[in-house]
């Protein structure tokens, strides 16, 4: 996923077979460097960027069985805090961010 910040624009990894690391690419200087765990080893999660780049959500993915946790680093890039769950556990699935203008009626959003 990609983060942007004061201090510049990142791209994102996150988990892996047998891992729970997070990678952080710096798009300025090209260099990488260690971000914080996710927690639990996990692959096949979803991430999408959110608030111009400012929020990355990583979404279920696979550990021992299918995970339902939905994942939030803000562009502090510090940490990953669960801000929800899906209602079924998904991995290797597409997930894209959407203008809520761009939503139908049937998609209300709630604040």
């Amino acid at each position: 996923g990609l983060l942007s910040n004061d201090s510049g624009s990142f791209v994102v990894l996150a988990g892996g077979y047998h891992s729970s690391t997070t990678e952080i690419f710096n798009l300025d200087t090209l260099t990488w460097t260690l971000g914080p765990s996710i927690g639990v080893d996990v692959n096949g999660g979803s991430m999408v960027s959110l608030v111009h780049e400012q929020e990355l959500l990583f979404i279920g993915g696979f550990s021992t069985t299918p995970l339902s946790n939905i994942r939030r680093m803000n562009s502090s890039m510090s940490s990953w805090e669960t801000v929800g769950q899906l209602t079924t556990a998904r991995f290797h699935t597409v997930a894209i961010a959407v203008s809520l203008g761009s939503l139908p009626p049937l998609c209300p959003y709630e604040s």
